[in-house]
């Protein structure tokens, strides 16, 4: 994920269900009028808004321990049969494992987590006020501690490059570390210097961000995906960013492979600024409970994932964000977060987007790019942004209507490669 200290308290919602995402037809040329993910891909049902996170102890006196327990596992039972199921080649035994896990009143994984007051290798600040059985849970984190980039997103050269083909540039920043960087801008200057230098390796992919943009989605393919936690144990992310010169939000996966009780995929991750009017802790990030991409493999820090694919879609309206994920043509989320004043699209608005893949140490100390961490074979097919002039634009590598520019930061420890249409990225600290 990109690690920046930007997350608030906000009131977001949450909907992770079965239901139909197929992608309508419109127009996109000249349409003017935002197009909302949920009209987009027809999905059906209303956002669940509003929620409020409380602490465990509140949670368990509200809803009473027992009762928690039990409603855990039936929610992890159905989080199995609607969701992992999907993907999973071993259909028929999860779902036999599923009805074992809903008669359980024992205390499943979730439950053993926030009695210990971590996930995913970060402090729990509350969980979502939500009945105990429902999967659409999340949970409320202590963002990483990480020195942020500076602002090279709204700087700089921004001038339009039609050519197909462009430039890489290696070289070294300011703090010795090396990065390549693909464009298609020959005027491109300065942004050697946006590296984290906390933060390991990693890949951002920039737009432009004075085209209109206010929609971006892609197609993240895992096939043959490994994840790996050697001497330090990291936070891994995949995920598309939205940014203006106020606020930011990211939205993708995060998996932790070396968190013993959260090992089992990739789940759901969001975290931005809040309401910049209002007072919101600026370290929080926001989790799902249940995985939405199932591992087929584990092992002492290791595991390999189920081969899928997954469409995530980030729009962003006025001070309204939508979050989207669909396997086929089944929505495994679909969330509202209403208090974005910061992050407003428009014809003459200031906006752009990003698509990130990064693995890094989950608890602010620096990456060791020496511990035989890995993350391996990420695939981001068929990304793409959406104008209200020009409509649906490709955001590949050397697309420079759509795309400034790639950085990936510390090549040394990162394998990439690229066609017309799609990105492969694998971050291996060796």
């Amino acid at each position: 994920m990109k690690i920046k200290a930007l997350v608030a308290a906000i009131s977001c919602t949450a909907l992770v269900m079965s239901v139909n995402a197929s992608a309508i037809s419109v127009n996109e040329a000249s349409n003017l009028s935002y197009v909302s993910l949920a009209e987009r891909y027809s999905i059906d049902v209303e956002p669940l808004e509003d929620v409020d996170y409380i602490s465990f102890d509140e949670y368990r006196a509200k809803y009473g321990t027992y009762n928690v327990i039990r409603g855990f596992n039936e929610a992890e039972a159905k989080n199995m049969r609607e969701v992992l199921s999907i993907s999973s080649p071993q259909k028929a035994t999860l779902m036999a494992e599923s009805l074992q896990v809903e008669k359980s009143s024992e205390p499943n994984y979730l439950f053993e987590s926030l009695l210990k007051g971590e996930f995913m290798g970060l402090e729990i600040k509350g969980i979502s006020d939500l009945e105990p059985n429902d999967p659409r849970m999340m949970l409320e984190l202590e963002a990483e501690d990480i020195v942020p980039a500076p602002s090279g997103f709204l700087s700089g050269n921004n001038t339009l490059a039609n050519s197909s083909t462009g430039s890489i540039k290696h070289g070294i920043d300011e703090h010795g570390s090396d990065y390549d960087m693909y464009y298609t801008d020959p005027n491109l200057y300065g942004y050697e210097y946006i590296g984290e230098e906390k933060a390991g390796s990693y890949m951002y992919k920039f737009s432009h961000w004075n085209q209109g943009f206010y929609t971006s989605r892609a197609n993240f393919v895992f096939n043959n995906t490994e994840l790996y936690c050697g001497s330090q144990s990291n936070n891994m992310y995949m995920y598309i960013n939205a940014t203006s010169s106020k606020q930011h939000v990211d939205f993708g996966f995060v998996a932790n492979p070396d968190a013993p009780e959260r090992s089992s995929g990739l789940y759901v991750t969001y975290m931005g600024i809040g309401d910049p009017d209002k007072n919101g802790d600026p370290n929080k990030r926001y989790t799902s409970t249940y995985p939405v991409v199932p591992v087929v493999i584990t092992g002492s820090g290791y595991m390999k994932l189920a081969n899928t694919t997954v469409t995530v879609g980030l729009a962003v309206g006025n001070g309204t964000v939508e979050f989207y994920m669909a396997i086929g043509d089944q929505t495994v989320h679909y969330s509202v977060c209403n208090e974005f004043s910061g992050l407003v699209s428009g014809v003459n608005e200031l906006l752009g987007f990003l698509h990130g893949v990064s693995c890094v140490e989950s608890n602010g100390m620096t990456t060791d790019t020496n511990s035989g961490s890995y993350l391996k074979n990420v695939k981001i097919d068929n990304p793409i942004v959406i104008s209200y002039t020009d409509g649906e634009r490709p955001f590949g590598v050397f697309d420079g209507s759509a795309t400034n520019y790639i950085i990936l930061y510390k090549p040394d420890n990162m394998t990439y490669s690229y066609t017309d249409t799609s990105e492969t990225i694998s971050i291996i600290y060796d």
